[in-house]
C-alpha cells in the first residue's frame, strides 16, 4: 500500500504534466508555449509582434526643402534644353550641356532620396520658375536670349545655393545634408560660371 507522501508525490506530477499539455495546446510553436510561462492563462497570453521599418518621416521644412529643389531642376533642364534648341553661340550650348547634366544628376539623387522617404515630388516648374521659362521662350534675337539664357541660371543657382546653405545649417535629415553639402560648391561654381560668361551679351 502506497504512503501518504507517495501519493502526493504522484498527485502533484499529474496534474503538472496536464497543465503543461493544457497550457501547449494553445500555441503553433514551442517559442510561443515558452513566451507563455509568464502568464497565468492562455487568454491573456500576449505574443510580441513584430517590427518593421516604416521608412523615415519627413518633416515641413524637409518637404519644402525638396520640393523647392525640384523645381528648380525641373526648370534648370527646361531652359537649358531650350537654350539647345534656340541657341547658335557655341560657349552657350556648351554650358547649356553642361548644365543639362548637372540638373538631371541632381534630379536622379533627389529622386532616390524621395522614393526611400516616401515622398512624392512635385512635377510642375512652380509659379516663380514658369516666368523664365516664358521669359526666354519670347526671345528671338540671339544675343538677348543668350544674355537671358545665363541671367536666369545665375537666378535659378542662387536660388538652389540659399536652399542648400539654409538646409545645411538647418536641416535635420542626415541623406538630405549629405545630398546638399555634396553638391553644394558644384553650385557655387556653376553660378559664378554663368555670370562671368553671362558678361560677353
Amino acid at each position: 500500500m502506497l504512503s501518504q507522501k507517495k501519493l502526493l508525490y504522484i498527485g502533484v506530477a499529474c496534474i503538472s504534466s496536464i497543465s503543461s499539455v493544457l497550457i501547449g495546446s494553445c500555441f503553433n510553436s514551442p517559442t510561443q508555449f515558452i513566451l507563455a510561462q509568464t502568464n497565468s492563462a492562455c487568454g491573456n497570453t500576449k505574443i510580441a509582434p513584430e517590427t518593421t521599418n516604416s521608412g523615415s518621416s519627413l518633416s515641413a521644412p524637409d518637404k519644402e526643402f525638396m520640393t523647392k529643389v525640384a523645381r528648380s531642376n525641373r526648370i534648370g533642364i527646361a531652359t537649358s534644353d531650350l537654350a539647345l534648341q534656340k541657341s547658335v553661340n557655341q560657349t552657350v550650348t556648351h554650358f547649356a550641356k553642361q548644365m543639362k547634366r548637372d540638373y538631371e544628376d541632381w534630379k536622379k539623387q533627389l529622386e532616390k532620396i524621395a522614393r526611400n522617404k516616401r515622398f512624392n515630388l512635385p512635377k510642375d516648374f512652380g509659379p516663380d520658375n514658369e516666368s523664365f521659362l516664358k521669359t526666354l521662350k519670347s526671345l528671338d534675337d540671339d544675343k538677348k536670349f543668350n544674355r537671358a539664357y545665363m541671367r536666369v541660371q545665375v537666378q535659378i543657382h542662387s536660388n538652389i545655393q540659399s536652399e542648400f546653405q539654409n538646409y545645411c545649417q538647418q536641416g535635420q535629415d542626415q541623406a538630405l545634408k549629405g545630398f546638399a553639402e555634396k553638391i553644394l560648391p558644384v553650385v557655387e561654381k556653376n553660378r559664378q560660371d554663368a555670370g562671368r560668361k553671362g558678361k560677353q551679351f
